[in-house]
C-alpha cells in the first residue's frame, strides 16, 4: 500500500506540472479536470481492501455503502467496519458504464454515464421499479441524496444539478456552477454542504445556499478513485484503487487538511 501511495504522489507531481486530469475507461471521455486548485493534502485514514475498480459509493443508515464495481458490473453492499466484506450483490442495470449511486432510505439509485439513464432499484430484490434521463450533458458523474431537502445531485461538464426524482419523472429545483476547471467524480451530502470530488482529485466543500466553494484539499492524484460518500455528520468514505479510506470530519466545519503542503510532500520523495 505504500508503494502504491508513492505512485500516486508521484503521479500527482507531473499532473500538476502539465495540468491534465487522469480520466480513463471508467470515466467519461469528456470529463473535465484541467487544474489542480488545492494546495493542502486531505486527512485520510486507510480504512480496508476492496473492489478493484470502485466506481462510486452510496451510504446507508445501517452503516453499510453501496458500491459499484465497475469491472464486474455490479452493484456490492458491503460491510466497511468488517473488511468491506460483500454482503449482498445487484446486477448493475444499464450494463454500459456503470458508476455513481445514491440511497434515499428506501430506494437505491444508480447513474450509468454510458446509457445517460438512472435507475431507481428496490434493494431487497435488485429490481428496477423506473428509470429517467436525469439532468446533465453526461460527460461527468457524481449522485446523491440530500435527507434534509429531498434532493438528489448530479454533476455534469459544467454544472451541478438539484432535482427531485418521483416515479420515473426528474425535476430540476436548483444549480451550482463547478469549481472551476473541474467536474464532479463523486458527490456526497455532508451538513449543509456538498462535497464534490473532481477529476483533478481535489475534494471541494460547497454551500449550497450561495454555491460558494469554501473550502478545498487534494485527495488523489487526478482521477485516481472515483466516488465518495458520507455519514452526513461526521465520516466521509472515498474509494481508491483496491481499497478504502476515511476522512473524519466534522460536516459543519470545513474540510481538513495536513499541514503538508503538495511542495512539502514531493520533497518527502526526492
Amino acid at each position: 500500500m505504500k508503494n502504491l501511495r508513492m505512485c500516486l504522489v508521484l503521479l500527482a507531481i507531473l499532473a500538476i506540472g502539465s495540468g491534465v486530469s487522469f480520466a480513463d475507461g471508467s470515466d467519461p471521455s469528456g470529463a473535465v479536470g484541467i487544474n489542480f486548485g488545492a494546495t493542502e493534502e486531505c486527512d485520510r485514514i486507510s480504512v480496508c481492501s476492496s473492489s478493484d475498480i470502485a466506481n462510486g459509493e452510496a451510504w446507508t443508515p445501517e452503516g453499510l455503502l453501496w458500491q459499484t464495481d465497475f469491472s464486474q458490473g455490479l452493484l456490492k453492499l458491503i460491510d466497511i467496519d468488517n473488511d468491506c466484506t460483500v454482503v449482498q450483490t445487484c446486477p448493475a442495470p444499464g450494463g454500459a458504464s456503470p458508476s455513481e449511486n445514491a440511497f434515499n432510505g428506501d430506494y437505491l439509485y444508480h447513474y450509468d454515464f454510458g446509457t445517460g439513464m438512472m435507475y431507481e432499484i428496490d434493494p431487497a430484490t435488485c429490481e428496477v421499479v423506473s428509470s429517467a434521463n436525469p439532468p446533465g450533458d453526461d460527460s461527468a458523474e457524481g449522485l446523491t441524496y440530500d435527507f434534509a431537502t429531498g434532493l438528489f445531485w448530479k454533476g455534469d461538464s459544467t454544472m451541478l444539478y438539484g432535482f427531485t426524482y418521483t416515479n420515473g419523472t426528474v425535476n430540476v429545483v436548483t444549480t451550482c456552477p463547478n469549481p472551476a476547471g473541474d467536474s464532479a467524480d463523486g458527490l456526497a451530502i455532508c451538513g449543509n454542504y456538498l462535497l464534490m470530488l473532481g477529476y483533478t482529485g481535489t475534494l471541494y466543500q460547497i454551500d449550497l445556499d450561495t454555491c460558494e466553494e469554501v473550502s478545498s484539499c487534494q485527495l488523489n492524484a487526478g482521477a485516481a478513485g472515483n466516488g465518495i460518500a458520507s455519514n452526513l455528520v461526521s465520516q466521509l468514505w472515498v474509494d481508491q484503487p483496491g481499497f478504502i479510506d476515511i476522512l473524519d470530519r466534522d460536516c459543519d466545519q470545513p474540510v481538513p487538511t495536513r499541514d503538508t503542503s503538495w511542495g512539502g510532500l514531493k520533497s518527502l520523495f526526492r
